[in-house]
């Protein structure tokens, strides 16, 4: 029973209060199904630290790989940058308790799905953001939160159910 309890406030402490959106720029794949992606990160358009670089790749790659079930290949490529990044202060977004923007964290995501000539098929941007939390919410939530959009904006275009 102590076990539970403890486990219980871990998750309080680190769970956030967070949402993400897509905003598809154009999409002109009606019919690419396709069981492989590969995930490239190009030249961002905002400073972006190397270890919040590193971490969105991992955990998109994760989402991507591990959740959603897709191979690595080249039938399509998801290459993304970052457009925006507010990292927000912690602090405030606890003592704020997630009322107004107080500390806020953020990001936009944007991504590209190209075929295996490079021609682009889609473009989205993705919004991941992080309000409060009861320890002030984590960052990662806010980029785990993008991943998974950019996971499922695939899934639901691009993903071939069945091979043929």
């Amino acid at each position: 029973m102590k076990q539970f309890v403890l486990i219980c406030v871990a998750a309080l402490a680190v769970s956030a209060c967070g949402t993400s959106r897509n905003i598809v720029e154009n999409n002109t794949a009606e019919h690419v199904r396709v069981r492989t992606f590969q995930i490239q990160h190009t030249n961002d358009t905002v400073y972006v630290p190397q270890r919040t670089q590193n971490r969105f790749h991992e955990v998109l790659a994760n989402e991507f790989y591990r959740n959603a079930g897709f191979s690595y290949g080249d039938g399509i490529t998801v290459r993304y940058r970052f457009v925006s990044l507010t990292q927000g202060n912690r602090a405030m977004r606890f003592l704020a308790g997630g009322i107004g923007n107080a500390g806020q964290a953020s990001l936009v995501i944007e991504s590209e799905f190209l075929d295996e000539n490079g021609t682009v098929l889609a473009t989205i941007q993705t919004e991941g953001r992080i309000d409060s939390g009861l320890l002030g919410g984590s960052y990662n939530s806010a980029m785990e939160r993008a991943a998974e959009e950019i996971t499922a904006y695939a899934r639901e275009n691009f993903y071939a159910r069945y091979s043929y």
